[in-house]
């Protein structure tokens, strides 16, 4: 907690506090970094303004994790290199599961479901097995191996997983792929192992500036350090760590602190910007939908099929989308107007069970304002078109209560949503963007 933090350190503060880097931001990026670099005894600061994992990106994510490869046979130094030679998307995923299963803890355990990504038509069956080629491509050769089947029936892919539906053509399955069971607790999980290791995790430090450390300010040990990181704590009071390397993994907020720190600028001490990048906040809605529906015995018959997916479900309508027609930023569902351009979905059992479903990226600030319900029946549309329980769940639903279904609130038939706000980037690449003097983004 922070106050034991502060307990730790307040006598440092009488000096200067100084680490080898402070990590700002506490969500699922900045919380695993600064696991990373305390594990190779990097003296690291991580200070999040709230509490960790529950900023509007990790906290509200479905966290699931889509792996093709298995990193766990790629210790030794002679197969480093060829790991390096996989593009960084598919690297990250199998990077991110290897981390989860390395952090043991109740709050953070990796539900290693298998996946698929699914084919509802000839375009994007076509689509997928490009994929599945460009897949193989990367792999080729290579330490670790593709870890992946290509289903080319719907007889293969109902093999795998039941309930979706007779209008799936094909499938691209990949057995390591899974969600993280809680991803406020995940978060926890990497700060705590951090602190294990010597890392500094603050919760309630909200950074207020970063400045460049002046020629005549040394540190209590008499080195010299890059930057004097500013923030306050529950006493309101600016505090300060002095440092060489500050890493922002502060998400959609990233460019609000850019202007802060830019704006805060004075004769005698200016701010040091932020780097130059640009940060689209992106919205997406989730829901989750019971164990099963209420129903009487008499309609079992009519609805025979109603339990849920056990795997991880990804469609490529999104992606065959995309390939074809640029949006801004990429890989939006919705243009700036509102206005719907295609379908993306992901759906995951939920450990206690029922189903947790989303996949709408609408930008932030569409000038058409669009209400959960729409979001929520304009994707249920969607899903329950290749998800047999989600058709047979919502069918038994309407029948039941007839006109009354429609025109009830989400939150009156029981149906929990949320939405949250994604980081993306303007390009759709992985943002990774260093200064070469210290500031770092992530």
């Amino acid at each position: 907690t922070f106050r034991e933090f502060h307990q730790k350190t307040r006598k440092n503060y009488k000096k200067m506090h100084e680490v080898d880097c402070v990590v700002v931001g506490g969500g699922i990026v900045g919380t695993a970094l600064t696991y990373c670099l305390s594990k190779f005894g990097i003296q690291t600061t991580l200070l999040e303004q709230s509490a960790f994992g529950t900023g509007g990106s990790t906290g509200l994510s479905a966290a699931t994790v889509w792996c093709g490869v298995d990193l766990a046979t790629t210790e030794h130094d002679e197969k480093k290199q060829q790991l390096t030679d996989l593009e960084e998307d598919m690297y990250l995923c199998a990077k991110s599961r290897q981390l989860y299963k390395e952090v043991k803890c109740k709050e953070c355990q990796y539900m290693e479901t298998g996946a698929l990504e699914i084919a509802t038509s000839a375009t994007e069956l076509s689509f997928l097995r490009h994929q599945w080629d460009t897949y193989q491509q990367r792999t080729s050769g290579k330490t670790p191996s593709l870890q992946a089947e290509w289903l080319n029936s719907n007889d293969a892919v109902r093999q795998k997983e039941p309930a979706l539906s007779q209008s799936v053509l094909g499938a691209i399955y990949t057995p390591l792929s899974g969600f993280v069971s809680t991803p406020i607790g995940c978060a926890r999980a990497f700060a705590d192992a951090a602190e294990r290791m010597g890392a500094i995790c603050a919760e309630g430090a909200r950074v207020t500036n970063v400045v460049p450390c002046s020629d005549n300010v040394a540190t209590s040990a008499g080195t010299k350090r890059r930057f004097m990181v500013e923030y306050t704590c529950e006493s309101k009071q600016t505090q300060q760590v002095a440092t060489d390397h500050v890493v922002f993994a502060t998400g959609y907020f990233t460019d609000v602190m850019q202007r802060a720190f830019t704006s805060q600028t004075t004769e005698s001490q200016t701010p040091q910007p932020l780097p130059p990048t640009t940060i689209v906040p992106v919205q997406g809605q989730i829901f989750q939908l019971d164990k099963e529906p209420p129903m009487t015995k008499t309609k079992v018959q009519n609805y025979p099929n109603l339990q849920w997916p056990q795997k991880v479900i990804f469609t490529v309508r999104g992606y065959e989308y995309w390939k074809n027609h640029t949006t801004s930023p990429p890989k939006v569902t919705h243009d700036a107007t509102g206005k719907r351009l295609t379908h993306h979905a992901y759906l995951r059992p939920r450990i206690q069970g029922g189903l947790l479903a989303g996949g709408s990226r609408i930008p932030a600030g569409a000038t058409k304002h669009i209400t959960d319900e729409e979001l929520f029946h304009d994707n249920v549309s969607y899903m329950r078109s290749f998800l047999t329980p989600l058709d047979h769940y919502l069918a038994l639903k309407e029948e039941e209560e007839e006109e009354d279904f429609r025109k009830k609130t989400l939150e009156e038939r029981g149906i929990d949503y949320w939405r949250g706000t994604m980081p993306f980037s303007p390009n759709g690449q992985v943002i990774s963007y260093s200064n070469q003097k210290g500031l770092w983004i992530l």
